[in-house]
């Protein structure tokens, strides 16, 4: 799943872009019928005549509470728009290790950490979904800081091209090749002469890149269409594990539901059944009520906390779960799980008002990008049931 940030102020994929990123995303804008807005607030995209299916699909479960009934009207919407990518495509995995942790001293991170957390922790609990994301921005730049400053980085390794096509990794192999060549000339002018054709390459690598994305967004862009079979498919694979197993895109004849309000009204009909309640009610009931969580991190890292309620995170949870993780691990941005075990002792009031505040809010910390929430259902109990 892709997602794109169509504001019309952002420069990178916005619909002013004369790149392919932006041409696909421009043919994608037009397709679908949304329309982005100029004016400053808010700058979100919206589908004429409001009803935007595509803006209830991404209403995950686990913010149902914050959203009510009015997100059916014209002006509310959203500005991340999904694309439906290359799923099965691998994706090179981060570099867990970017400190040394042998080349610097811990004895100063307790008066380092004692001296930012005071500022960070204010009330002891996040009240909403911005405070938790201040207080996670900054845990990672407090840590971040202090490792920068006394500990060596290692040397980050290159972006993976496995993904690329052969004869674009053939030149890039040619490329390195010409550059150690380089490195080993004495006389400037066959620097010279291998310079110039290293930079043909680059340009020739670079061009080649580029259509390889620019076809990609294209047949990402044909794909979105919930006419589809394939779309809905995989959107349920990705909302939420199963939570949307009873949606069905069919009527009763079995012709394919088309019209985005039809599949408006499917979606909504859907959030009524999970939650167990309809109207107002819907809004105040919070889907951790009803329905199992577990907070789960990558297999690297090993930290999993489960819960069978929105109550709190305790402190022992906490212990277990870093306990239980590798030191090379990569837990938040660029710090490794082992910069948590030796700072526990000062983490362990932020860390259990960040847990148990993005288990009460139904989020999880954007620096956590390894993290993701499954819902699991209970054995022989319907989705429709209160408990279930």
């Amino acid at each position: 799943m892709v997602v794109g940030d169509l504001n019309a102020k952002h420069i990178e994929l916005g619909y002013r872009v004369t790149n392919a990123h932006g041409l696909a995303l421009k043919t994608l804008v037009e397709d679908l019928g949304l329309e982005i807005r100029t004016s400053s607030e808010p700058n979100h995209i919206d589908s004429r005549g409001g009803r935007d299916w595509l803006g209830l699909a991404l209403v995950s479960p686990g913010m149902l509470n914050w959203v009510s009934k009015t997100i059916l009207l014209p002006n509310i919407g959203s500005d991340h728009l999904p694309l439906l990518h290359e799923l099965r495509e691998p994706v090179p995995q981060r570099v867990p290790g970017y400190f040394n942790l042998r080349s610097g001293s811990w004895a100063n991170l307790e008066r380092f950490m004692a001296s930012r957390l005071p500022s960070l922790l204010v009330g002891n609990t996040c009240a909403n979904i911005r405070e938790l994301e201040a207080l996670d921005n900054g845990i990672n730049a407090a840590l971040t800081d202090y490792m920068r400053d006394n500990f060596k980085q290692n040397s980050v390794q290159g972006q993976s091209h496995s993904t690329l096509p052969y004869r674009v990794l053939n030149k890039i192999k040619f490329k390195r090749r010409l550059s150690r060549l380089r490195d080993e000339c004495v006389y400037e002018e066959n620097r010279v002469w291998f310079r110039g054709w290293i930079s043909r390459l680059q340009r020739e690598i670079r061009r080649e890149i580029r259509e390889l994305e620019s076809s990609r967004w294209e047949r990402a862009c044909r794909r979105v269409d919930a006419r589809f079979p394939d779309f809905w498919k995989q959107l349920k694979s990705l909302s939420g594990r199963g939570v949307a197993n009873s949606v069905r895109l069919k009527r009763s004849d079995e012709t394919l539901v088309s019209d985005p309000v039809e599949v408006a009204e499917i979606f909504s009909t859907h959030l009524d059944n999970i939650s167990g309640t309809e109207g107002s009610q819907f809004v105040e009931t919070s889907s951790f009520d009803t329905v199992q969580q577990m907070l789960s991190w990558d297999k690297r890292c090993q930290l999993g906390i489960s819960r069978n309620d929105a109550s709190d995170i305790s402190e022992a949870e906490i212990l277990a779960a870093i306990s239980r993780s590798k030191n090379t691990a990569a837990g938040l941005d660029r710090i490794p799980m082992a910069i948590f075990k030796k700072a526990l002792p000062l983490l362990i009031t932020a860390l259990q008002v960040l847990f148990s505040g993005s288990l009460r809010l139904g989020m999880i910390p954007s620096r956590w990008k390894v993290a993701e929430v499954i819902l699991i259902g209970k054995p022989r109990m319907p989705h429709d049931v209160p408990g279930g």
